[in-house]
């Protein structure tokens, strides 16, 4: 009888973790319909100004396979200028601005807003850098402190200077994919050439990947 309970027992568990992945699998949303979703959370996180739950959407958008849509670009510009990365904002809202043009339902705010990010450049150039009066330095390389790199991890919702790194310098190469027609650049469809970058143990992967003539990949 003992034995006869723990076939049966062992059966029901295994009805159990099918029925589970099972789920799993029916809840899995294809890359479009997940773009879309993540989207749509992006813009109403924005809206309300919760820009670190913004961030974590536009993380987990910029690790899903296939284009994004040009929206993408304005919200993570908008994203990026609220963290204080000037560069990475400018870069990105003028990826919209290329992308959608002026068709575009964000085009006057990304334009304004890039405007502010030159501005605001200008500003802390001419910031004094300590109460005597004296201005910032001109051309000094220095290397990133510790306030920069907690403000990435802040930024990527990641714990590691290591995880901040990869994150961001997979958003600026995303942007920066090789086309054949150089005429004409839209950032919703993907690039004919892209690269991403793994960091694993003491080494950096790069990877390239090549779109093929019929668009796949």
């Amino acid at each position: 009888m003992a034995v006869s309970y723990g076939k049966a027992r062992q059966r029901a568990l295994g009805l159990v973790l099918a029925s589970t992945l099972l789920a799993g699998q029916a809840w899995a949303l294809a890359p479009e319909h997940e773009t879309r979703r993540l989207m749509l959370a992006t813009e109403e996180a924005v809206t309300a100004e919760r820009w670190g739950e913004a961030g974590e959407y536009l993380n987990r958008l910029q690790q899903l396979e296939g284009p994004k849509p040009a929206d993408y670009f304005f919200y993570r510009g908008r994203v990026m200028f609220q963290a204080g990365h000037l560069n990475e904002a400018q870069s990105a809202l003028e990826a919209y601005v290329e992308s959608a043009g002026t068709d575009g339902s964000h085009y006057q705010k990304a334009l304004k807003l890039i405007t502010v990010v030159e501005k605001t450049r200008k500003d802390q150039a001419a910031a004094p850098q300590n109460g005597n009066g004296e201005s910032n330095k001109v051309a000094v390389i220095e290397p990133a402190g510790d306030q920069q790199m907690a403000s990435l991890r802040k930024l990527y919702l990641v714990n590691s200077d290591r995880e901040a790194l990869v994150l961001h310098l997979n958003s600026l190469l995303e942007v920066a994919g090789w086309r054949a027609d150089q005429t004409i650049v839209q950032l919703d469809e993907a690039a004919d050439v892209e690269y991403r970058i793994r960091a694993e143990s003491s080494a950096i992967n790069l990877q390239e990947i090549r779109r093929d003539t019929e668009g796949g990949w």
